[in-house]
C-alpha cells in the first residue's frame, strides 16, 4: 500500500515554477518601467517639484544612451513630447 505525506510534493520541479515566471517577469519589466517613468518626473522637474540635478543624476543612464545613439535620442524626445514636455 502507498503511503500518502500530506506536506510532501510529488513532482518539486514543478513548485517554483509560477514564482521564478512572475521574478523573471518582473526583471524584464523594470528597464521599461525606468524609462518609462522618465516622462512623469521630467514634468515634475519642469514644473519645480524636482531639481534638474536630481533628474540628471537619476536619469544618467538614459542621458548617457542619448549622447550614444541618436535613434535612441530621437525616441526618448519623442515619447518626453508625448508625456507633454
Amino acid at each position: 500500500m502507498r503511503e500518502y505525506n500530506a506536506g510532501m510534493d510529488e513532482n518539486p520541479k514543478q513548485r517554483g515554477g509560477c514564482r521564478s515566471l512572475i521574478i523573471t517577469a518582473a526583471i524584464l519589466a523594470l528597464p521599461l518601467l525606468y524609462f518609462l517613468s522618465s516622462g512623469p518626473a521630467y514634468l515634475l522637474a519642469d514644473a519645480g517639484y524636482l531639481s534638474a540635478d536630481t533628474y540628471r543624476a537619476i536619469y544618467s543612464p538614459l542621458i548617457q544612451l542619448c549622447h550614444v545613439s541618436p535613434s535612441f535620442n530621437e525616441a526618448w524626445k519623442h515619447y518626453l513630447i508625448l508625456c507633454g514636455a
